[in-house]
């Protein structure tokens, strides 16, 4: 597929937990970075999108770490699975 990067978003509660298993692989735990996403589901009373606080868990597959953009957002640009 040419995927420069995968990523994953887990709660602050988690960080222990991700960085331990990091430490076998090349990557990286990012804070400080929000994720945009859409609701699965349509709620009349919720906005369609959400924005989380979250750590960010970057796994470098056809690009080098030094290669993940910076900046403070990921627009997701559709739900999350």
């Amino acid at each position: 597929l040419g995927v420069p990067f995968g990523f994953g978003a887990v709660r602050h509660a988690l960080q222990k937990h991700v960085e331990r298993f990091g430490r076998h692989l090349p990557a990286a735990v990012l804070s400080g970075v929000r994720v945009r996403s859409t609701l699965p589901d349509a709620h009349l009373d919720l906005p369609p999108t959400r924005l989380e606080d979250v750590l960010v868990v970057v796994l470098p597959v056809g690009s080098a770490m030094s290669d993940w953009p910076t900046g403070a957002l990921i627009d997701r640009n559709g739900p999350e699975l």
